[in-house]
């Protein structure tokens, strides 16, 4: 039994207090190959090696822990440096706070309306209509 090598995509959405994510399998690591549902603000893709050896007359599906994650991709939404939520949210202090605090030079306000921090890694693409 050799594994094989699967990838998959994590849409990530606006759960409220918490971030909710719902993880498929994916048929392509192409950003732009991937449909992203309605309520998703970002995505991310990695992989995992799975195998499914045979166990007392059952096959069991066993995977690794994800392996191989690619940034995280924002779908829409917009950049904020710290003078544009200063600007534009002023009556947000925690945000402001936490900019300066964790040092975050930028957010994005996603297609869904929260801030998330825009790491160096993360990519923002623009949301087609």
């Amino acid at each position: 039994m050799v594994p094989e090598r699967k990838s998959f995509v994590t849409f990530y959405y606006n759960g409220g207090l918490f971030e909710g994510e719902r993880t498929y399998e994916a048929q392509s690591r192409d950003p732009e190959c991937i449909k992203v549902p309605k309520g998703a603000f970002a995505f991310q893709f990695f992989d995992r090696a799975v195998a499914t050896p045979n166990i007392d007359g059952k096959s069991i599906e066993m995977s690794s822990k994800p392996f191989n994650l690619s940034p995280k991709y924002y779908y829409g939404g917009r950049v904020l440096t710290i003078k544009d939520v200063e600007k534009e949210i002023p009556d947000n202090e925690t945000l402001i706070s936490n900019m300066r605090g964790n040092g975050w030079k930028t957010v994005i306000q996603t297609r869904c309306g929260n801030i998330q921090p825009l790491e160096g890694s993360h990519i923002l693409i623009e949301e087609t209509v």
